[in-house]
């Protein structure tokens, strides 16, 4: 019955289209139609040379923590770049289960993932350990907030960071995304507050704003529904484990009881 209820809604997917496929195959085996419209993406950025200087010393740090899969993914292509190994002793947080497999794959595993997959739940639980004067190195996006570093120099440790990739909007789906809400959207999926404020953008640039009204809201976690908030708009659904998989499951929940 609840199937029934998803089936032939449908759901506008805005993450980059690398990272959208288990999104689109889980709305579908909902019955659901999934619209991608990515309003963001990511490239390597060009490294300082103080960020240089620092893949150089890897070997020097007790901890790399690692906030996002795209982070990994971006490093390990950076330390092929100039030519490095991964530091084999140096132990490994991630922030994330999603980002763990991705440390996997490389054939690296975490020594610490938190329970809450959020940067300020890593931080909380990191600083309990976290010994003074030791050197952890954070790996991150150019919009990534500080909440890991400063919580942990608060402690005591010695924190640096390298930014190792840029997200940036994808101009060019600006115009598909209004043509998209206006052929009738019924669930809008939110999965970073990157795409928040890059959908939020668009809508204001082209004076669209109304085109969120009628729509349920789906948030991946409570950062990014909080980013929706602060735009005043309101979150119909949001998992208390922030991965898509409990966001499917509970936008199953929800329209089992809202139908």
């Amino acid at each position: 019955m609840t199937l029934d209820r998803l089936a032939n809604k449908k759901y506008l997917i805005m993450r980059d289209s690398s990272q959208a496929v288990s999104l689109i195959e889980g709305i579908r085996s909902l019955g659901g139609i999934p619209l991608l419209v990515p309003l963001i993406s990511f490239k390597k950025t060009s490294l300082s040379e103080r960020e240089r200087k620092l893949m150089n010393e890897l070997t020097s740090f007790d901890w790399l923590i690692f906030t996002s899969q795209n982070g990994v993914r971006f490093f390990m292509a950076q330390l092929e770049e100039m030519g490095l190994s991964f530091p084999e002793h140096v132990k490994v947080a991630a922030v994330g289960t999603k980002t763990q497999s991705s440390l996997v794959n490389y054939g690296i595993s975490p020594s610490f993932i938190p329970k809450k997959f959020t940067g300020e739940a890593l931080a909380d639980e990191m600083k309990d350990f976290i010994e003074k004067n030791e050197r952890i190195c954070v790996i991150k996006g150019n919009l990534a907030r500080d909440i890991v570093g400063t919580v942990l120099r608060n402690v005591g440790a010695i924190v640096e960071e390298i930014i190792i990739y840029e997200t940036f909007l994808p101009g060019e789906n600006k115009e598909k995304l209004i043509v998209t809400l206006k052929n009738k959207v019924d669930v809008l999926i939110f999965t970073s507050p990157s795409t928040v404020k890059h959908f939020m953008s668009i809508l204001m640039e082209k004076n669209e704003r109304h085109l969120l009204d009628g729509k349920w809201v789906a948030s991946i976690g409570p950062v990014t529904k909080k980013a929706l908030e602060d735009y005043g708009i309101p979150v119909h659904i949001c998992p208390d484990i922030y991965t898509v998989d409990q966001l499917l499951e509970e936008m199953k929940v929800f329209f089992g009881k809202k139908c």
